[in-house]
């Protein structure tokens, strides 16, 4: 539940913190670096995301051509 509740915050354009992002499981993490449209989500990710997967997924998209043209 807190997973999703996380996940809807982001959504509507909360930045949350390392700490806040450290609560959630890896699979949330994930599935924000994967899905993620906010460079500052991304960002957050790439630096502080729990696994070498997240962090990397997250440092991809953050360069991405699709992010810079939103």
């Amino acid at each position: 539940m807190h997973d999703w509740l996380f996940y809807l915050s982001v959504k509507d354009g909360h930045v949350s913190t390392s700490a806040e992002l450290a609560k959630v499981t890896d699979w949330m993490q994930r599935v924000l670096a994967a899905g993620s449209t906010s460079p500052a989500v991304l960002a957050l990710l790439a630096e502080s995301g729990s696994t070498r997967k997240t962090r990397n997924t997250a440092k991809d998209r953050t360069g991405s051509r699709e992010l810079r043209m939103q």
